[in-house]
Parts: structure tokens; sequence; C-alpha cells
């Protein structure tokens, strides 16, 4: 890691083995700030094991600071920061971690178990942590209840600045989520209540999708703090075929608050000018010949614009990404050779998939042939000898036609036919028209 006045390197091994994973790192840091130049290394062990046959898995974690003059880029920027000669957060010396977690079985939850001791170079004592929980479920509600007894380094480590001291807390959390509603896309709401020494803290939140949509999404939320004061917020957020706009409000005792955010993205090409939500390093442009307000796949609100073009903001470099149109409401007009392709970009390369489609009408013919029945399977061109369906057995097949009148060829063994069609004036709602046509 590398930043002004910071930088800092890692090295390490892990490996498997049959008693569990064992891997150890050390990191070197170098720090230049307004309370001087320091320099220091870590070393850190790790070992985790998982006993399948009773489902409990163990982490053991320690953390050993070799040198005072070590420092986390969050120490780093704590120092650059505090003014000289003020005293400085504790920095860890050594530190010690044990987590076991436990399936209970099927519907009785997991339990879980957590301790910690550290001690610092720059404060007497050590902070150890005691740590309990137990989660489950019950229908379709998740829920959550842990315990946290903490004994602190000092009496000041606690509430740094904040004017308050205490040697040791225990803090009980409790929380529970669940759907509004049996649909995939139902709103979720979550509550959450911690207690601690200084009082009550509770959250409640109701969020999901808007109307079941995946482009939309919304967010309420109120709070009471330990003080006993309430607060409340509010968010929308959607996802346009031009950029993602978002609108917010909060308001609290002594304040309120309200936001407008957009951000998208500006692709010249080609084809033209195109407006998009925000991309990544790699990205895709779809292309639908002359053909607007097509959904692209799973993204979520990206459509072509009038030019045709949709703006993808995110492809997968060195890997098959697969662009498919999603045709539901694609008007009964227009028809696709082809709704899938499959681009392989390099990393930092915009990839195009372009997909060829036709307007015009839809055409339910019945053929009449005058020398006997067509057979199923006949194939029916237009004028060009393009290929536009094959005969059902009724005789009858659904093509779409480009002129409002023409010609239509039925081929069949070495034999075939010409019917000629006229087309009515389209009726707005009307998917196809159905005429009889005699082929001779």
């Amino acid at each position: 890691m590398l930043s002004d006045g910071f930088s800092a390197t890692n090295a390490g091994a892990g490996f498997n083995t049959p008693a569990g994973a064992i891997s150890v790192d050390a990191t070197q840091s170098s720090s230049t700030t307004r309370q001087g130049k320091n320099t220091g290394q870590s070393l850190r062990f790790l070992y985790s094991k998982t006993l399948n046959l009773t489902g409990t898995t163990f982490t053991l974690a320690g953390y050993r600071y070799s040198t005072e003059g070590y420092r986390t880029f969050s120490e780093h920027v704590d120092d650059e920061n505090r003014d000289p000669g003020q005293p400085a957060r504790g920095r860890a010396k050594s530190r010690f971690n044990l987590t076991a977690n436990q399936v209970m079985g099927q519907g009785f939850g997991s339990l879980y178990l957590s301790a910690s001791d550290q001690t610092y170079w720059n404060l007497p004592g050590q902070t150890r942590s005691l740590q309990a929980g137990y989660s489950n479920y019950w229908g379709k509600a998740n829920y959550s209840f842990d315990v946290t007894h903490t004994r602190y380094a000092d009496s000041q480590s606690a509430y740094s600045g904040q004017g308050g001291s205490r040697s040791r807390d225990t803090q009980a959390t409790f929380s529970v989520s669940f759907p509004l509603g049996d649909e995939g896309r139902a709103p979720r709401a979550s509550f959450s209540s911690a207690h601690d020494s200084t009082g009550t803290n509770s959250n409640a939140n109701v969020s999901g999708y808007l109307a079941g949509r995946n482009d939309m999404t919304f967010s309420v939320g109120g709070n009471r703090s330990v003080t006993g004061e309430y607060s409340g917020d509010g968010q929308i957020n959607a996802k346009t075929p031009y950029a993602n706009v978002g609108a917010g409000y909060s308001q609290g005792r002594a304040y309120k608050s309200a936001n407008l955010s957009a951000r998208g993205s500006v692709v010249a090409h080609a084809g033209g000018v195109n407006f998009g939500q925000p991309v990544g390093e790699t990205f895709t442009l779809a292309e639908v010949e002359n053909t607007p307000g097509v959904q692209v796949g799973r993204y979520a609100g990206v459509k072509t614009a009038a030019n045709g073009y949709a703006v993808i903001p995110n492809s997968q470099p060195y890997r098959g990404n697969f662009v498919s149109l999603n045709t539901q409401d694609l008007g009964a007009d227009i028809e696709l050779e082809s709704t899938s392709q499959q681009v392989i970009p390099r990393r930092g390369a915009i990839t195009k998939a372009t997909f060829k489609a036709k307007s015009g009408l839809r055409l339910e013919a019945t053929f009449q042939y005058l020398k006997g029945k067509i057979p199923f399977g006949a194939v029916v061109e237009d004028e060009e000898g393009q290929q536009l369906a094959v005969v059902d057995p009724r005789q009858t097949a659904l093509v779409l036609v480009e002129k409002t009148e023409g010609k239509l060829q039925v081929k069949w063994a070495d034999q075939s036919c010409w019917a000629q069609y006229v087309m009515s004036e389209k009726v707005p709602g009307e998917n196809y028209q159905s005429k009889t046509l005699t082929c001779q």
C-alpha cells in the first residue's frame, strides 16, 4: 500500500494441513507525519479448523507488533491529524483472538463465541473482550442476539475525546428482519436495538424494490439514540438508461437535510453519443439496429436509446459475458435474428454486441394451394429469397413483412408457389393480421 507519507509492504504464506489451515504473514510500514517518522513491523499468525462431523469452526488469530514504530494506515492518519503533544489513541502491541462457531442442527440456528486480548505500547493494562451470540430464523424472519463484555485498558480508552470514562461495559444487541409479503421482491423490514451502560439505541428500517421493479429501490428508517433523541430518513434510488439518480431526506432534533444525486457516463462512438449508468474499467455497447426501448438482459434500467444503442456498465475481462435481450415488451412488429451473444473483452476494453432487427407488420397467412395441399414444414420466403417461416399442419405461417403489399413464395421438395398479399391499415393494439392467400 502506498499513500502520501505512508507505505506498507506485506508478504506471507498459507497452506492446508490435516490439522487445519495455517497462514503467516509479515508487514513492514513506514509513516511520516507531523509527529515525525516511524517504521516498524507486524507479524500475524492465523489458524482455522472446521469439524465437519459436528459443524464446528475454530479460528485462531494472533498479532504481534515487534516495534512501537509500526503504524496501520488509520494510525498514520490519526498521527497526521493530531496536534503535537496531544495523546495518541492506543496503538496495539499484541492481540490474540479466538472464535468458535457451532451449527446447532437443522432448525436450531447457530451459536458463536469469541474472545480477544490486546495490549498497547502507550497504554497501561489490557483490553479484553468476551462475546457470545445466537442466530436463527422463524418462518421467513431472521433474528440474532449477542452479548459483549469488554474491560478496557484504561478508563479513557473507550470514549476518548467524549468526556466520559469507564473501565468495563456490557452490551446486549438484538436484531430481526423479515419480508413484507410473499413476493420475491417484497420489501424487507428490520429492527435492531443495543443496550449498554449509557442507554439504549434502537433502529427500524424498511427497504426494498419499489413496486416490485428491479430498477427502483427505497429505504425508510427511524432511530432513537441513547439520549432519547429521535431521527428519521428516507431515500429513493433509480437506475435509468441515462444515469443512476437518487433523492433523500433526513431529519433529527437539530437538523434537516435533503439531497439529490445523479451519476452516469457519456460514451461517444461511431454510432453516436449515448448517456448511460456509471461504467467500470471494462464495459460493453449493445446495438439493436434502429430499435429503441429494448431491455438489455439482467441489467436494471439498461435500455436501447433512440439510436438503438445501450451502455452495459460492466463486463468481466477475459471471461465470456453473455449479452441477452429481453423481448417480453418488444412489439409484435419487430423481429430479431438473435437475442443473445457472447463477448470476451480484454481488461479496459469496450466491446460491442450487435443484434440485427427487422420491423414491419405481422401476417398470419393461411395458404390455399390450387393443386392440392401444402405440406407441413414448407418454407416461406420473401421476394428476395429470405426465409421468413415454415408452414404448420394447418397450412398457416406467421411472418413479418416489411412491405404493405408484395409476394410470398412457398417451397417444398421440388415444388413452389407464389401468394400475393395486401396488408390492411394497422389498428392500435393489433398484434397481427389474419389473411387467406391463394398460392399458385
